[in-house]
């Protein structure tokens, strides 16, 4: 007998970066490999989506791409609409395909109303039409700023569409580390909903068999120390780099070798503005890339890595144990900054703020850092890091979903069976 498929319609609105497609797109690929008969369906407003690669069972919609403006207003990336016209598109999409694809699981990632409100209609439908899915919202350890969440949310009904748009709550976390519950004062019924999962893993299936572009990366390393600096997508990412290459042409001798990675989202401007840097310094000492596809066994065998203080790149460190300088970025949000703080206040992490960044002071904390220690097992227990994020994740939905089932008397509402046998 065939098995019922179970689907889950995973939903990021990624208007700046690449964050929020990769942490859902790691999702997406553990549900698929544990689950055999589960398939997802990724909606998301990533402009660069079609350049990372889908496991089976894994697609996507595009929603019409917007870009957030340096006042923090939105704008259509590619579109000659007003705003409010290409968010209602993209809410129209996500409530139509949502309800076309009728999931099992729909999990929203980061924004609990999406961008500006786009996800509440696919969530009101849902809810109507498609009893039997389980809403699921999806967060990042830290969020922002408390002070500034609260207001916030308190300000655009957050608090309202947490008590009653969503059946289950996962933070990507651990609540040793930031309990979000108690930060962002969260009422005892929204609370008892939350599932603190551990942070992604993003390194398990990432490091090994590495191909011929680590192989030549570790060939011009050869015995030397390796300074790897990264800028994520890369949007902001030209203060860091730039300053970075200024403060090495100030070194009379580099005693390391530097990989410097943009990003594909930095500007061909910008990109331009640092290769001609990089003309100034001897040869061979300092390479830049736009993007590198196997950056996580760089990272491993980088002897120090320099970064912002994304979610994604941050686990990846850790799960690591790589020496890490955290230059975060503190606009439009904190969360940055609030994250490399509490990893410097666990020793797990040095952190320079963005206000302190000149190139002596920069090449000041990279000697530093390469003579430090790794961080040790102990750091780790005492912060309550764990990586059993898509583990945890793919476990809370699958039991919430069986309960929900269990509460349903329909016979045409019961439990996929491919679920079942995966509890």
């Amino acid at each position: 007998m065939q098995q019922t498929p179970i689907r889950f319609l995973l939903y990021c609105h990624d208007t700046y970066g690449l964050g929020h497609l990769r942490r859902t797109l790691s999702l997406a690929t553990h549900f698929t490999s544990v689950l055999p008969q589960a398939e997802v369906l990724l909606v998301t407003g990533s402009p660069l989506a079609h350049n990372f690669a889908f496991p089976p069972r894994v697609d996507y919609v595009k929603l019409p791409a917007v870009t957030k403006l340096n006042s923090g207003d939105y704008a259509a990336r590619s579109l000659a609409m007003e705003f409010s016209a290409v968010r209602d598109l993209r809410a129209a999409i996500l409530r139509e395909t949502a309800l076309a694809y009728k999931p099992d699981v729909f999990l929203v990632d980061h924004a609990p109303q999406g961008m500006k409100g786009e996800a509440m209609p696919a969530l009101v439908a849902l809810r109507t039409m498609v009893p039997h899915c389980l809403r699921v919202l999806g967060l990042r350890d830290i969020v922002d700023d408390a002070a500034r969440v609260r207001v916030n949310w308190m300000r655009e009904g957050i608090y309202h569409t947490l008590e009653h748009a969503y059946d289950l709550l996962l933070v990507y976390g651990a609540q040793q580390f930031y309990d979000l519950a108690e930060e962002y004062v969260l009422p005892t019924s929204v609370a008892q909903r939350i599932r603190y999962c551990g942070y992604l893993n993003r390194v398990e299936n990432h490091i090994a068999p590495c191909g011929q572009e680590y192989r030549a990366y570790k060939a011009w390393q050869g015995q030397e120390q390796l300074v790897v600096v990264t800028a994520g997508g890369g949007g902001d990412g030209f203060p860091l780099l730039s300053t970075y290459l200024t403060g090495l042409q100030q070194m009379e001798h580099i005693p390391f070798k530097s990989l410097l990675i943009t990003g594909p989202l930095m500007s061909a401007e910008e990109q331009q503005h640092l290769r001609s840097q990089l003309s100034a310094l001897p040869a061979e000492r300092v390479r830049i890339e736009t993007f590198v596809s196997e950056s996580v066994a760089l990272f491993q065998n980088a002897d120090l890595v320099i970064a912002m203080a994304g979610y994604n790149t941050v686990v990846e460190l850790l799960a690591l144990r790589q020496r890490m300088l955290l230059i975060p970025r503190i606009n439009p949000r904190w969360e940055q900054f609030e994250r490399a703080t509490r990893l410097a206040q666990h020793g797990l992490a040095h952190m320079l703020h963005p206000h302190e960044l000149t190139p002596g002071y920069l090449l000041e904390h990279v000697m530093h850092g390469l003579r430090e220690p790794r961080p040790s097992s102990a750091q780790f227990v005492e912060a309550g890091i764990t990586f059993t994020g898509q583990q945890m994740a793919l476990q809370y939905m699958l039991r919430d979903l069986y309960d929900l089932r269990s509460r349903l008397t329909s016979t045409e509402t019961c439990m996929p069976s491919a679920a079942i046998s995966a509890l």
